[in-house]
């Protein structure tokens, strides 16, 4: 569609759309538009947290609690929370009894 790059369609991109472009820029709104019509999208926090998890693990160094939190616009209780349940998760069973 190669087209629609040839015409404003500023006007057209409305609702979610409108959102998609005001965040992503125009370009991808349009090509969901392309790529998925007639497709609902839901786009859940969850991997986003789980992914500031991940790094609140990998990073943190015992200290950096309110950098963490400043890094990633979490509250600090977000951080410790994470660290806590790290800890408290069971050790795997090294020999499979």
């Amino acid at each position: 569609m190669n087209w629609i790059h040839e015409i404003d369609i500023s006007d057209l991109l409305t609702g979610d759309l409108q959102l998609i472009k005001n965040s992503c820029g125009a370009e991808i709104a349009v090509a969901l538009m392309e790529r998925l019509p007639k497709t609902n999208l839901y786009i859940s926090e969850k991997p986003l947290y789980e992914a500031k998890r991940r790094y609140i693990r990998q990073k943190f160094n015992g200290g950096n609690v309110k950098e963490l939190a400043r890094t990633l616009r979490v509250s600090e209780q977000f951080v410790y929370n994470t660290i806590n349940q790290r800890a408290s998760d069971p050790q795997p069973d090294l020999f499979g009894s």
